[in-house]
Parts: structure tokens; sequence; C-alpha cells
């Protein structure tokens, strides 16, 4: 019986490993840890599709829609409206420790953007960058791993493979109400993201926020639960001139 344990234990640590390695960017590895353990309330307002992810091939690896809080939407951003791109911007989250589970802030701020061979990239202060692309966005870590996150709803999903992982990427709700902290986030777009390991049956399922101005706001991990809880919360976000 203690054996099965271990091994349990043993996967079960590898697969978080393997879920770190795959984004690379603070706040995404924070949050997708902190699924398992976060103790945030939220109110979520959406209808979700039913139709599975289809496949697609990806590029290689290296390469309320109003708000409704205290915080106006700034409008000198660049970029697709879920996902607003210039430098000073900055998001704050709070997230649970992979190592203890401790809640943790995590900051990500743009400090520059460059022009290469036309296009327009956003470096972080955490050493990841981010560019747009056909209504989607490329996050690349500073140590390796790419996160495509499809942005236009009605888009067909989006099918690639990262680290040895095949990840599945869909739109789902354009219209959901998220509730964060006494913050009302309205008509956020939701992004479906399924994990699936080549050599393990089943699936690692979560969805993401992203409010029109705004950005990301806060993830749930599938299956959701009667009262629905977001874990790698929103606390605060702006711009600031560098």
């Amino acid at each position: 019986m203690a054996a099965k344990r271990k091994g349990k234990q043993r996967r079960k640590s590898s697969w978080w490993r393997h879920l770190l390695g795959l984004f690379g960017l603070g706040c995404v590895a924070w949050s997708a840890v902190g699924l398992l353990s976060s103790r945030e309330p939220a109110t979520l307002v959406a209808e979700y599709p039913a139709s599975p992810p289809s496949r697609h091939q990806a590029p290689p690896a290296e390469v309320e829609h109003q708000i409704t809080d205290d915080k106006p939407a700034p409008g000198a951003a660049s970029g697709l409206p879920y996902y607003p791109l210039e430098v000073g911007r900055y998001w704050v989250y709070e997230g649970a420790d992979p190592k203890n589970g401790v809640q943790v802030k995590i900051e990500r701020r743009i400090e520059r953007r460059e022009q290469r061979s036309g296009q327009d990239l956003y470096f972080f202060s955490d050493g990841s960058l981010a560019y747009l692309e056909q209504g989607k966005v490329f996050e690349f870590g500073a140590e390796g791993g790419v996160n495509v996150i499809p942005m236009e709803h009605g888009s067909a999903p989006y099918v690639y493979q990262n680290q040895g992982l095949r990840i599945e990427k869909q739109v789902g709700a354009a219209d959901t109400t998220v509730v964060v902290g006494g913050r009302s986030y309205a008509g956020c777009l939701e992004v479906i993201t399924h994990l699936h390991y080549p050599d393990r049956p089943g699936q690692f399922s979560y969805s993401s926020y992203y409010a029109k101005g705004v950005g990301l706001v806060g993830q749930e991990r599938w299956p959701r639960q009667e009262h629905a809880v977001l874990s790698m919360v929103l606390q605060d976000y702006g711009v600031q001139p560098l």
C-alpha cells in the first residue's frame, strides 16, 4: 500500500514539474499549480461549448463588455482588446506557491517593446515575451515553453505540441461575468485549455478569463465546482510610464 502511495506521489510530482516547464512564465506557472488550492471565491455566469476541440498543427515552439470597478481601462494600449499590450502596463496576481501552498503575489510588467521583421515584441520583467499574430497571443517563457492564447470568439480550436505535452486551446463563452475581490468584470472572454500527456490517459483542464482592456483576471480548474472557485486571481493592474 505504501509503495502504491509513493508511486502516486512521484507521478503527481512529475506532473507538476512538467506543467511548470510548459508555461515558463511566472504568473502562469503559479496559477496552474494554484488551481488545486485556492480559496478565493468567484461568481461565474457563462455558457460552455459542447463540441470537443479538433486537431490543428501549431508552429514550432521556438519561435458585463464593461469593467464595473473603480479603475477605468486605459485606452492607449495596442493589440487585442482582451490582452492589451503597452510598455509600462502591469498585472499583480495572487496564487499558491507550488512548494508549500502558501498564497503569494506575482507581478508581470512590460518593460520594453522592440520591432523585429515587422513584428512588435513585448518584453516582460520576468524575462518572458509576447507578440500578437492572427488573433492569437504567443507567450514565450524565459526558460523555455510557449503558451498560445486564442483571443477571437468563434475561432477554431488550436492544438500544438510543447515540451512533451499536447495542448488544446479553445475560446468558450464571450459573456462571462467574473467577480474577484469585490470587483466585477463583465463580458469576459473564456479560454479553455486541455493538457494531454502522450503516455497517460485523461487530461488536465482549466479555464482562463480575460476582461476587455484589462487582460487575464483569473483561472478556474475543471471539473467545475457547484460554487466556482478561482485561483491565480487578479489583485491590481494598470499602466505606469517607464
